[in-house]
């Protein structure tokens, strides 16, 4: 795991503890996409003798995407939000332009990986995408989960029941819109308490990821205290130690 990945996972944990713990309750909406290929299988004949013959799979053809929300009000009622199931991969046409008009400070001479690498730096720091900018301007605050940490995300469970559903039903005979229809039905019969309950089990690993990496803290600079009394140099605490131990009051 790299560090920016561990930066990532401390600071969606440290904004979302205490969102899911605010009285009165602040609502979450846990929005992600995802998509199922026409020939996703997900059965449970995994066992297989080594000499058996292997049959080629099918190529995964064309695939169902869909993109929904579920809510999070603090109560028991949690529900989905949004579901829209429309098929990927068409595109409706080139757009021509010239990056001049948009990447600063690029020359006709660098490379393609320059002036993506530029590219890229200037999206992040100007340029909100488009459904980010439409809930900013709802009065709605955007989090970005962690990457790779799927636990801390409880949509991504919720996705892995409903694609298990659909896949598990796969047979050699099943069709594009069979995808569709039990898709459709997979979503129409997600049970309530389903969605519940993976929110509440999310939101356990959530409060045990924010004591894990309070612990870890109170281990480095417990560390880091000990280092300092055994050395003869004179070094000043950092700031999270400081934020851990709290400042004295006066008498």
């Amino acid at each position: 795991m790299s560090k920016a990945h561990e930066d990532a996972r401390d600071a969606y944990v440290g904004m979302m503890v205490p969102t899911v713990m605010m009285s009165p309750r602040r609502p979450v909406v846990y929005l992600d996409e995802s998509f199922v290929h026409h020939h996703y299988s997900s059965h449970a004949d995994s066992l297989y003798h080594p000499d058996d013959p292997k049959t080629k799979s099918k190529h995964k053809g064309r695939r169902y995407c869909f993109i929904a929300g579920i809510l999070d009000d603090g109560s028991e009622v949690a529900h989905l939000l949004g579901l829209d199931i429309f098929e990927g991969g068409k595109k409706s046409g080139k757009i021509v332009k010239d990056y001049h008009t948009i990447v600063p400070n690029v020359a006709p001479t660098d490379l393609k990986t320059t002036i993506w690498k530029a590219l890229k730096t200037h999206l992040d720091e100007h340029v909100l995408p488009v459904v980010v900018a439409m809930a900013q301007n709802r009065g709605h605050h955007v989090v970005y989960s962690a990457p790779g940490f799927s636990e801390l995300q409880p949509i991504e469970l919720v996705w892995a029941n409903v694609k298990g559903t659909v896949g598990r039903a796969y047979t050699s005979t099943t069709t594009f819109q069979d995808v569709r229809d039990r898709l459709e039905k997979a979503f129409f019969e997600l049970d309530t308490e389903v969605i519940h309950n993976t929110i509440e089990s999310s939101t356990a690993k959530l409060h045990r990821a924010l004591h894990d990496a309070e612990a870890g803290a109170a281990d480095l600079c417990r560390d880091k205290s000990e280092s300092d009394a055994s050395s003869d140099v004179d070094t000043s605490s950092s700031s999270v130690c400081d934020s851990m131990s709290g400042s004295d009051s006066d008498d």
